[in-house]
């Protein structure tokens, strides 16, 4: 049975990723959720920052539901890579807007409870380097 759930997965993950979206097509979407949650500089880089760390297939681009299921409303759109970024990165912007206060690590542990350490060190390279400034 495991080997069957395992199989599932990769086949999952695998179609995802063939529907990946051009990198400019990608930034474009969400630069439009930038604005539409209104995200003042810190918070874009985060986001940013957020989609390259996460890096998940259609369907958990910012990996919003993965311990959830596939059942989880953020997960809706795996065969549609275009609503499923745009309402991913609309669901990760919620989240930075409500509940990043500016501290990292203390985001680190919303964002991600069971691994906040390994997640804070990605992000904040990511924050340091790739996204230093704010896309644009």
């Amino acid at each position: 049975m495991k080997s069957v759930i395992s199989v599932s997965v990769v086949v999952f993950m695998l179609c995802g990723f063939a529907f990946a979206l051009p990198k400019e097509e990608e930034k474009a979407i969400l630069m439009e959720v930038v604005h539409e949650y209104e995200l003042n500089e810190d918070e874009a880089r985060m986001l940013f920052a957020i989609r390259r760390h996460e890096n998940g297939p259609v369907g958990m681009e910012f990996g919003i539901g993965q311990d959830a299921g596939p059942k989880h409303p953020a997960r809706r759109y795996a065969g549609q890579p275009r609503k499923s970024l745009r309402l991913q990165a609309q669901w990760a912007a919620g989240t930075i807007k409500r509940r990043f206060n500016g501290n990292l690590f203390d985001f680190a542990r919303i964002w991600c409870p069971k691994n906040p350490l390994v997640w804070y060190r990605s992000v904040y390279q990511l924050l340091k380097t790739e996204y230093a400034i704010a896309p644009r």
